[in-house]
């Protein structure tokens, strides 16, 4: 097919540092312990003692609780990241800097972390690279699309964070390219998408564009007889967008949901409460008594298609318990716990900034779902 238009390069904008007051506080701390010392304004957790708490599991960086599917033995392939050999100098300096930060996540931080992983990431092109592919008609309605080399594995659509008001697929050139960049190293066909923000357009804009984006790819997918799983997969303010396309039809515009064999979420907002911080309530809106309805979680049944919830342990708490809601949700409902994956030593976004780094625990974890639901359609 023909390649699309070389995407725009635009500087990440950063949503501000804000704060539900009735579980946060201002905190100043000193970070980056190796660099200048550098007093970061954030919100730390007062009703926590600040990490998310861990499973009782122990091991792994990443430690990943079955739900209902069995977790399928990885081929060892040459250009699996589960065989690739780690640079553990840099590992371990990483694990240093990310611990120094803490729990605390704003702009500086989100910064800082995107600074530790940059110089590390492999951002090499693998296959066909499909740039600002139009799904709509609004100047966010783009997506890129990053194919392997050969046949392709499955379809993963990676859906962005950005805290509802920031936030881009390529903005810079690394972030977030180097996730599809990785996930074709790895096999797989990639979709990022861009969808409109909060700052313009509230709530349920991000859904009905996820829709549109999911009816591009199946358009894209039967028009090149792809006939592989579909894994959707959003991050922050994504997972948020992805979990009310999956679990609320009003939010979606009362359109079919498009088919998906596998759904991963990590480290996202399902339930709207007031007061809300400022990036959240623009999206959401200022009346309260609306609240519930607009919030995945209120919509939580059961489900047939696989999921996969994962956690951060440097998550703010009152992020970190949001997903933890929404495992409990889905317990209840499916009568089985979801799969669940803790991130040992990762903060808000450094699990997503990592893929295509030396370090691969997420990497890892990642690519046992994407086998998992590979698996399972098969």
């Amino acid at each position: 097919m023909r390649r699309g238009s070389t995407s725009r390069s635009c500087s990440w904008r950063t949503a501000p540092a804000v704060s539900n007051p009735a579980r946060a506080r201002w905190t100043s701390r000193a970070c980056c312990k190796r660099s200048r010392a550098v007093v970061t304004r954030a919100w730390s957790n007062s009703n926590t003692a600040g990490r998310s708490p861990a499973p009782t599991a122990s091991g792994a960086a990443s430690t990943a609780c079955e739900g209902s599917m069995r977790l399928p033995h990885l081929p060892h392939e040459r250009n699996s990241v589960m065989n690739a050999p780690q640079d553990h100098h840099s590992v371990a300096e990483i694990e240093r800097q990310l611990a120094a930060f803490g729990t605390v996540f704003d702009g500086e931080v989100l910064a800082a972390t995107r600074a530790l992983y940059r110089p590390l990431l492999d951002l090499a092109p693998v296959g066909e690279e499909r740039i600002d592919q139009a799904y709509g008609p609004h100047e966010r309605h783009r997506l890129d699309v990053y194919q392997p080399q050969g046949l392709s594995r499955a379809t993963a659509v990676y859906v962005h964070g950005g805290g509802f008001v920031a936030g881009d697929k390529n903005g810079d050139g690394v972030y977030y390219r180097n996730v599809g960049c990785w996930l074709a190293r790895q096999g797989f066909t990639a979709v990022l998408p861009n969808y409109r923000l909060a700052t313009t357009h509230g709530w349920p804009a991000g859904t009905q564009d996820l829709q549109a984006v999911l009816q591009w790819v199946q358009q894209d997918r039967e028009a090149q007889g792809d006939a592989t799983p579909l894994v959707l997969w959003g991050q922050s303010a994504g997972a948020c967008h992805v979990a009310s396309w999956l679990f609320d039809d009003a939010a979606r515009g009362g359109a079919p949901a498009a088919r998906v064999d596998g759904v991963l979420l990590m480290s996202g907002l399902y339930r709207a409460e007031a007061p809300l911080p400022a990036g959240p309530k623009a999206y959401f809106g200022e009346d309260a008594v609306l609240y519930p309805q607009r919030s995945p979680l209120t919509h939580v049944r059961a489900l047939d298609t696989p999921l996969c919830l994962a956690v951060a342990e440097l998550d703010p708490g009152w992020i970190a318990e949001q997903t933890y809601a929404l495992a409990h949700a889905l317990t209840r409902a499916n009568g089985q716990s979801p799969r669940f994956v803790f991130n040992r030593g990762h903060n808000h976004v450094s699990t997503v900034q990592s893929l295509g780094s030396p370090q691969q625990d997420v990497a890892g974890e990642v690519l046992r779902f994407m086998a998992a639901v590979a698996d399972r359609a098969a």
